[in-house]
């Protein structure tokens, strides 16, 4: 029989939110297919993936939070796009990081220089570039 551990993380005072890591036993391999496959069967949260072997569960954002995320990345994007250089901003995208965290960024920008190294990976689900700017 296989288990799972449930830890409550702190309140994210800047999101508002609350969050569950469930740290998932070692033979459980959450790659990025499981990861995206396991977010399509529970839309009504957020799940992201830390490095260490956990899933972070977060109840997604409230009008406040929102609001503000969507304030942030128009500013963002407008910076950006007046740049014509090649350079992405990206909504709700799943990012892999070195230490094999995926998380889901509200807002991410990441420069022309970093895109060329994506080369094919570009249209991928997750992107496995750690973005310049993450909000």
């Amino acid at each position: 029989m296989v288990t799972a551990t449930l830890e409550p993380l702190t309140r994210s005072a800047a999101l508002d939110r609350h969050a569950i890591r469930l740290r998932m036993p070692s033979c459980w391999d959450v790659d990025d297919s499981a990861l995206l496959d396991l977010n399509s069967l529970n839309e009504e949260w957020w799940i992201e993936y830390d490095g260490s072997g956990a899933l972070v569960i977060m109840n997604p954002p409230g009008t406040e939070s929102g609001a503000h995320a969507m304030r942030v990345g128009s500013q963002i994007a407008n910076w950006a796009y007046g740049l014509d250089d090649g350079s992405e901003v990206l909504d709700e995208a799943l990012v892999c990081l070195p230490n094999r965290d995926r998380r889901a960024a509200d807002i991410a920008w990441i420069s022309a220089e970093r895109m060329t190294v994506l080369g094919e990976g570009r249209n991928e689900v997750v992107w496995a570039v750690v973005p310049d700017l993450i909000v």
